[in-house]
């Protein structure tokens, strides 16, 4: 006991008031309930490196496999397009077979 008062007085230790807890606990849940963090997680672990300048180019499919929808179309990524422009720099085309240039004409 005499050593944490110690600690505390010496300034090895801090102690910390309530309303400090309460900003630092708000902090977090806006992280952890940020909109698209998971769908950024999915990116990376597959391997894409959200670098400025970066285009990434998923079919409907494997976007969909990625980064879950409940709606199943290309619009439902539009918002995420739109965030890893803004903050990364980087462009996300999602294509279907609607969406896809045909080539082959």
């Amino acid at each position: 006991m005499f050593e944490n008062l110690l600690q505390i007085v010496t300034g090895e230790r801090s102690t910390v008031t309530s309303s400090e807890q309460v900003k630092t606990t708000a902090e977090e849940h806006k992280v952890v309930k940020s909109k698209f963090m998971h769908d950024i997680q999915a990116l990376k672990d597959v391997g894409y490196s959200l670098v400025a300048g970066e285009a990434i180019v998923l079919d409907l499919k494997s976007a969909l496999e990625l980064m879950p929808r409940d709606r199943k179309r290309v619009d439902a990524y539009k918002s995420l397009a739109n965030y890893l422009n803004k903050e990364f720099d980087c462009t996300l085309y999602v294509t279907s077979q609607k969406t896809k240039i045909k080539e082959d004409k």
